[in-house]
């Protein structure tokens, strides 16, 4: 309050017309400052007469949103105290590392727990495919190919990758943004018919390795951007409602590198139990993969199902909103809307 009032002085005083609009934004500034900086100062005066009359000890405490609490003892002086991570719950460090301390959609923890069983199944489907692709570079068997040969294949999938999410960017990056449900679910399907792809390249001809792991490349390549983009405009909605975009993304990130980690660890298991039980063959791997897949299709159709995004984005949209206001006089709610529009 003091220093609003001093800047409100010196701006009766400031008789030149352009030091208005500068004096103006440095009373908005301070005002500002001291507002934020309010609460803390009240608790702190309050703890302090506190102590002073009844011969107390304090502990003020302050947290922003889910996050780390800060603390004071006020008695004679004020200390901070600080708290360290050894001493803190299991629950407060996955908490504080996976759920975003802003507000979000309603829906966020529905839609996070499909998304982790999809990323475990996809995981687990990956480590079958690699395997298939050592196989079929001949490792393991007396006929494996040169270093050289490898090389080559290696670099033939790469490179055809990078060509295609160059051109699938070019070509569907301004689409993305308008029906992210169903182009994430399409870039669920491609990643699907790359592994497909992946694991049968040991059956197929010698000459089909390299077109068929190109092609698995070009495939993952177009689900990264599809994926990618509606990965954004789905953080865009969870963040409709704070301003903390990043950190809702950098903890849905935190979220899908959790679950990769947990699928490596249940295909090392997996491995070591097919290892010692003979149950690595053909048809037993071709069972797992198709039961992982079903799994990871219906887990992706659920999870965007129940995504109730607030903008119309595109025609069929709209024209489902138009026929909820003719149907019922009043335009659909985001969940009327979500559950209509099928992914």
């Amino acid at each position: 309050r003091d220093e609003s009032c001093e800047l409100t002085r010196t701006h009766s005083s400031c008789a030149a017309p352009h030091c208005s609009s500068l004096c103006a934004a440095r009373i908005a500034s301070a005002q500002q400052a001291v507002a934020m900086q309010s609460r803390r100062r009240s608790a702190l005066v309050v703890a302090s007469l506190l102590t002073t009359a009844h011969a107390l000890e304090v502990v003020l405490s302050e947290r922003r949103g889910s996050g780390a609490a800060r603390r004071w003892r006020v008695s004679d002086t004020i200390t901070p105290l600080t708290t360290h991570r050894s001493l803190r719950s299991l629950k407060a460090a996955a908490r504080d590392a996976l759920v975003p301390s802003t507000t979000v959609a309603p829906e966020y923890a529905r839609y996070q727990a499909w998304h982790v069983a999809q990323d475990l199944s996809t995981q687990l489907r990956s480590t079958l495919a690699t395997s298939a692709v050592f196989q079929g570079l001949g490792m393991g068997s007396g006929n494996a190919a040169t270093a050289l040969a490898a090389t080559v294949a290696w670099l033939s999938r790469d490179a055809s990758g990078m060509v295609a999410s160059l051109a699938a960017t070019a070509r569907l990056a301004p689409r993305l943004d308008g029906d992210c449900r169903r182009w994430r679910f399409l870039g669920d399907v491609c990643v699907d018919a790359a592994l497909v792809i992946e694991l049968a390249t040991p059956h197929a001809p010698r000459s089909m390795f390299v077109p068929m792991l190109c092609a698995a490349s070009v495939l993952k390549a177009l689900c990264g951007v599809l994926a990618g983009g509606a990965n954004a405009a789905v953080s865009a909605h969870w963040a409709a409602s704070s301003a903390d975009f990043a950190e809702v993304q950098a903890k849905g990130a935190a979220v899908g590198t959790l679950s990769g980690l947990l699928g490596l660890g249940l295909s090392l298991a997996g491995a070591g139990l097919a290892s010692r039980g003979n149950l690595g063959g053909v048809k037993t791997a071709w069972a797992a993969f198709g039961a992982l897949t079903a799994l990871h299709v219906v887990c992706c159709a659920a999870g965007l199902k129940i995504l109730r995004l607030r903008r119309l984005g595109c025609a069929r949209r709209f024209y489902l909103a138009v026929d909820g206001v003719e149907l019922n006089g009043r335009a659909p709610t985001p969940a009327e809307l979500a559950a209509r529009d099928r992914v």
